[in-house]
């Protein structure tokens, strides 16, 4: 499996020279100790099957309750904290991330430590739906930051592609991901588009599983 770590190697030139019973002993030990990996490895050699993946209508009404929420939100709540500051674009970001999207987020890292890609992007995909409402007609100072709206969720992106470096996945995983993430980025209008964001993680995956085969 292609791997960005300076340790990439190590299987080969460390570990697999080992004594069997060293390895076993190791792994025994390492398994007893990280029920994260335990999870991991469960989900690597356990793929789901394509048709359990993604209950659509679970999604479908996870992404209108945030959308609901995230549209009627009293965003002026942020003149009450600070009634003096010029601009409030982090103020927004942070009331975002804890009243809005902060469940999905642990859930979108907790996927990926425990090697299930896909309900990964499940959770991402909520993020993007359930925020992509008309800004414009959002309470103020929401409506006054749109850009940093949209820089904010794309940051999503960008913090499952990480997650997706630093976690294991198999082979499996990946190639239904892909086809999830490119079904995704067929419908990522709205009020913002999130065509390109799928697009990029569509091509992180496939790079990947290119050169998992070459292995």
């Amino acid at each position: 499996m292609a791997s960005h770590s300076p340790t990439a190697h190590f299987y080969d030139t460390i570990f697999a020279r080992a004594e069997k019973d060293q390895q076993e002993s190791f792994l025994r030990q390492l398994f007893e100790r990280d029920a994260s990996l335990c999870a991991s490895f469960w989900a690597f050699i356990n793929p789901l099957p394509q048709s359990s993946i993604v209950e659509v209508e679970d999604l479908s009404a996870e992404i209108a309750k945030m959308q609901e929420k995230t549209l009627h939100y009293p965003w002026d709540i942020l003149f009450e904290m600070d009634p003096v500051a010029d601009e409030y674009s982090s103020e927004l970001t942070d009331l975002i991330d804890r009243e809005i999207i902060g469940p999905y987020q642990l859930k979108m890292e907790v996927a990926c430590r425990t090697g299930d890609l896909c309900s990964a992007l499940s959770y991402l995909r909520i993020i993007e739906k359930g925020t992509n409402v008309d800004w414009e007609n959002a309470e103020e100072p929401g409506s006054h930051h749109i850009a940093e709206v949209k820089e904010h969720i794309c940051y999503q992106f960008d913090f499952l592609r990480s997650c997706f470096l630093d976690y294991i996945f198999s082979v499996d995983a990946v190639s239904q991901a892909i086809t999830q993430a490119k079904t995704y980025q067929a419908d990522a209008n709205g009020f913002f588009d999130y065509s390109a964001n799928w697009g990029e993680v569509s091509e992180i995956l496939e790079d990947w599983l290119a050169k998992a085969k070459q292995l």
